[in-house]
């Protein structure tokens, strides 16, 4: 692959790095925030849906040095990115890309099962607004090509028996997203909200100054496939705004 003036090559720490497109999607907070909330303890074969230029897998190898990860993307360009991104770290081994649609799991896998699915899918519904269907920033931000629903009926069907399922969405979306969990068998097991704390300039003058946190906008989940009625909420994970 030949890169362009659109191209920019980020270091991500430890060796690893990452080639972006300037003009697609490139990857925010919540993808390395989901990589960190993963764990890994129990888990050798891992498929990512949605795995755009493959950030969340690169991060995943650098975590668990054994780890095989599946990319599966729709978008032929993020596809080819994240395959580029495979090879500038020297993961080929570990890391192979699928350039396919999730709603085809059932046939690309035929019944090949994984210990764990990590997703960061389309967070916005689709609404009376006009989106351009062919472009990849509202393919990658809305649910043009893919349901939440989709999302979780597919994972649970490539999941292992007591397989994990980890996801970052709209905490807006709890109530739907573990309703869907639990009508596909998939039991929430860990859930931390994400909030964000804007910095105070100068001397605090009222208590609430002090510490300006905002409403949950982000909620990372924990599900497994079978599992049993019991969930932590996790002590909320706070980011400092810039």
């Amino acid at each position: 692959m030949e890169l362009s003036k659109n191209h920019r090559i980020d270091e991500l720490g430890n060796g690893y790095k990452i080639i972006q497109d300037k003009t697609k999607f490139c990857f925010g907070t919540d993808a390395v925030i989901l990589a960190n909330f993963a764990s890994l303890k129990n888990i050798n074969k891992i498929l990512d849906i949605g795995c755009g230029n493959g950030i969340i897998p690169i991060l995943l190898c650098e975590k668990k040095e054994t780890l095989q990860v599946t990319g599966l993307e729709l978008q032929k360009e993020s596809a080819l990115l994240a395959y580029e991104n495979s090879k500038l770290n020297n993961l080929e081994s570990r890391f192979k890309i699928i350039n396919d649609d999730v709603l085809n799991i059932k046939t690309i896998f035929k019944g090949a099962k994984f210990d764990a699915v990590i997703t960061n899918p389309p967070y916005v519904k689709l609404g009376g607004g006009i989106l351009n269907e062919a472009d990849p920033l509202s393919i990658a931000r809305h649910e043009i090509k893919c349901t939440l629903e989709d999302i979780i009926a597919n994972s649970a069907y490539v999941l292992n028996h007591k397989g994990q399922f980890f996801m970052i969405h709209r905490a807006t979306r709890l109530s739907e997203i573990i309703f869907t969990l639990k009508k596909y068998n998939l039991e929430p097991k860990r859930i931390q909200f994400v909030h964000s704390i804007k910095p105070t300039f100068g001397e605090p003058t009222k208590k609430e100054d002090l510490i300006n946190i905002s409403e949950a906008n982000m909620v990372l989940l924990e599900a497994v496939r079978g599992g049993n009625e019991f969930c932590k909420v996790l002590p909320p994970l706070i980011l400092q705004n810039t």
